[in-house]
């Protein structure tokens, strides 16, 4: 099992198993109660496709429900959709393993909005798990985030026919589309 800033990743089943994922999310959840600067909490939780991950995401949500945090299902959602909702929602887990192999699976960390750095993640793992006095709830999160993309693409002419012409890939599309909303979104 690797354990970095850029998640908990193993392979399922073998380094890495439910009790694992159970243990990681109550200290996530525990850190959040005791070092997050939102005073409601809540956390987004998010899967991709791995078969694995469905059961992954609802041991994750029952670890942080157990802690007395409210948990926010995105259901299956790329890593950049979490980030974005999680600006506006605080903090996140993501049920996935990103670029490993298919058999792999992992948890990716978010807090206030981004990634954990090397400090957060030696306090999450130094955590007391607490005694939950009171559960959270789970709730089915909808998203405008594909509208705020598309009206961006409106705004900015993407979406015109003389606009597609010019574009000569698709990869020069989505540069120019991610410096957009980097610049706008991101810095601002």
């Amino acid at each position: 099992m690797k354990i970095s800033i850029s998640g908990i990743r193993g392979i399922f089943g073998q380094d890495l198993n439910l009790h694992t994922i159970m243990n990681f999310s109550r200290l996530f959840a525990s850190f959040l109660i005791n070092n997050s600067t939102i005073t409601e909490k809540k956390c987004l939780v998010a899967r991709d496709t791995r078969p694995s991950s469905y059961l992954i995401l609802q041991t994750v949500s029952a670890a942080i429900m157990e802690q007395g945090i409210n948990v926010l299902d995105l259901g299956i959602a790329p890593t950049p959709f979490v980030f974005h909702e999680s600006i506006k929602y605080g903090n996140g887990v993501i049920v996935t393993a990103s670029h490993n192999p298919f058999e792999w699976n992992g948890l990716k960390f978010i807090i206030n909005g981004r990634g954990i750095f090397e400090k957060e993640l030696d306090l999450i793992q130094q955590e007391n798990i607490l005694s939950g006095t009171q559960f959270g709830e789970m709730y089915a999160l909808n998203s405008n985030y594909i509208s705020d993309i598309l009206e961006l693409l409106r705004k900015t002419g993407y979406l015109e026919d003389n606009r597609k012409k010019e574009i000569r890939s698709a990869w020069i599309l989505e540069e120019e589309l991610y410096l957009h909303i980097f610049q706008n979104y991101i810095i601002h």
